[in-house]
């Protein structure tokens, strides 16, 4: 027979006070495929509720047919997400996102000789996440960060790629 997906349910509402927040910044890389795009924002609110898409600029996915990023594009949209987790209020936050993301993030860490990382952890760092892994890294900001200003100059680098692509 042919396989049925249903969609994930949610049993209950998180408690109150704990925000789930969706953002483009964590997104799977901008590569082209259909499998890296994203529904739209109408139907993704009406299937997830709890959800705070208002962050999120464009009801459809202006971005995955027009934007194509290559690894150093990705890595600096990576840095803009740790900004912006950096100007989050809360002290503990789980992320949700893509491999192919999560391993351009964690590729930064340790990549050059002035950071003083054990090679083991390292190695650990950089290891392609598996699917549905959980990793724990804690993140220590030396300067606040607004997260405004990120989400803006996000939105400003996609409008001059859509403008210019590569």
């Amino acid at each position: 027979g042919e396989a049925t997906h249903k969609p994930l349910e949610i049993k209950s509402s998180p408690p109150k006070g704990i925000p789930i927040v969706a953002t483009e910044l964590c997104r799977e890389r901008f590569t082209g495929l259909p499998c890296d795009r994203r529904r739209c924002i109408t139907e993704l609110s009406e299937e997830f509720p709890t959800v705070d898409f208002t962050a999120i600029i464009d009801d459809a996915d202006m971005i995955a047919d027009r934007v194509q990023e290559n690894s150093d594009l990705c890595r600096k949209r990576a840095t803009k997400f740790l900004q912006w987790l950096c100007s989050r209020p809360e002290q503990r936050i789980a992320v949700v996102s893509h491999s192919g993301f999560l391993t351009h993030l964690f590729s930064q860490f340790g990549m050059t000789k002035h950071y003083n990382i054990a090679s083991k952890d390292l190695r650990e760092l950089h290891r392609r996440p598996l699917h549905a892994e959980m990793r724990g890294v804690c993140l220590a900001a030396h300067r606040p960060f607004n997260a405004h200003e990120i989400l803006q100059g996000f939105q400003h680098s996609v409008d001059r790629d859509l403008e210019h692509p590569p």
